[in-house]
């Protein structure tokens, strides 16, 4: 099936084709069920037909059961799960938050370092979501920009449950697998040893932070390190989870001069993540 040329999944007319990832593509539709008269945007995630059986289909039905049980303005909110037929082929649906606005990885991209006031609002918008997991026992894993959703007016919403934990279910990750994105990952997390504690989320929220106001990964001003070799960072962040010596750095890193004392200072004293999430957080 050609994703560009598809025109109906179900009740829902596509508008256009968004994007496509490992496991499904996405797309903006409309919901027909509502009429003529209003035209109700939506999401719509589509997994691949090889992909609907398995740990990745459970992966899938997992990401949409647990963005569906909450309702924050600050998170993705999964409206319906289902499977169609197209082509003679079975295919697994959800429809989420019509977003009319660019991720953070995108706006980064383009702009470069946001002001602080802006990087500020968006991270405080984003905890609030992560409260409201962390409340309901729901460890993200995944924190990073390109997860952090903007609308046109200026509103941030916090997606992808992929390989979120639920507290009260058991580890969907094998103990010595390592689950998440090597750049944004806390010390514990790259250990891989299948239990995580929500100060694994903020630990992420605060490298996201930290690339937002220079647009930089903290790992680029970290002497010893290939900021884009994961194996160097996994490895560098296995020494730190163990409080040891890593292979590339000693237990407190030494940073390039262009790095900014405040992420000098943070990264130093803190080997592994232990700050509760914020309940309350303020631009201002």
């Amino acid at each position: 099936m050609n994703p560009y040329e598809l025109r109906q999944i179900g009740r829902y007319r596509v508008n256009r084709f968004i994007a496509e990832g490992g496991m499904a593509w996405v797309f903006e539709v409309v919901d027909t069920s509502y009429g003529d008269e209003f035209e109700v945007l939506r999401a719509l995630k589509l997994l691949k037909p090889q992909y609907a059986s398995g740990d990745d289909f459970e992966r899938f039905r997992r990401e949409a059961a647990a963005q569906a049980r909450l309702d924050h303005q600050n998170l993705v909110t999964v409206y319906e799960a289902d499977r169609v037929e197209i082509e003679a082929l079975t295919y697994f649906y959800y429809t989420m938050t019509y977003i009319d606005g660019p991720s953070l990885a995108q706006l980064l991209a383009t702009q470069g370092a946001l002001p602080p006031p802006r990087a500020i609002e968006i991270v405080c918008d984003v905890l609030s979501g992560l409260a409201v997991l962390h409340r309901n026992g729901i460890i993200h894993r995944d924190i990073k920009p390109g997860n952090i959703f903007t609308h046109a007016d200026g509103r941030v919403r916090l997606g992808d449950l992929g390989i979120a934990k639920l507290a009260d279910t058991s580890s969907q990750t094998k103990t010595g697998t390592f689950m998440g994105t090597f750049v944004y990952a806390s010390p514990e997390q790259a250990l891989a040893r299948g239990e995580l504690r929500a100060t694994s989320d903020v630990f992420s929220i605060g490298l996201t932070l930290f690339e937002t106001l220079v647009s930089k990964s903290v790992y680029d001003h970290v002497e010893g390190i290939d900021s884009t070799s994961g194996i160097e960072i996994l490895s560098y962040l296995v020494g730190r989870g163990r409080g040891g010596r890593s292979r590339s750095t000693s237990p407190t890193p030494r940073f390039r001069q262009s790095s900014p004392r405040s992420s000098r200072r943070r990264f130093a004293s803190t080997p592994t993540s232990a700050t509760r999430t914020p309940t309350k957080c303020s631009p201002h």
